[in-house]
């Protein structure tokens, strides 16, 4: 999420990356720890997460903002799973007929 947010920032979507970053502090105060794998994530964690923000005083629309922020990263996180996925499958099973060049442009969407 930290990564998203510097990348969003340096795109100048400045508000867009301090949402991200305001989401992500406000998961580590949850979690309680800075690392945090996508693993830990169950209903019952975000039912959590939710009481947890709404304890803080937190409005909908920000409960609603920092869970639909997580969503989109880990959205980003499965679909960059996937392509690792296809591109490790590509490689092991299909005779690359591409340029290797060609495979780092994929990959760094």
């Amino acid at each position: 999420m930290k990564q998203v947010a510097n990348g969003l920032q340096v795109e100048g979507n400045f508000g867009t990356a301090h949402v991200y970053r305001s989401s992500l502090n406000a998961i580590i105060a949850y979690s309680g720890k800075v690392d945090f794998t996508f693993d830990e994530v169950s209903p019952e964690w975000l039912k959590g997460f939710e009481v947890y923000l709404r304890s803080r005083g937190c409005s909908w629309n920000t409960v609603s903002t920092y869970l639909r922020t997580f969503r989109a990263v880990y959205n980003r996180a499965v679909d960059l799973r996937k392509l690792l996925m296809y591109l490790t499958c590509s490689v092991l099973f299909i005779p690359v007929l591409v340029p290797i060049i060609n495979v780092r442009c994929v990959m760094t969407i």
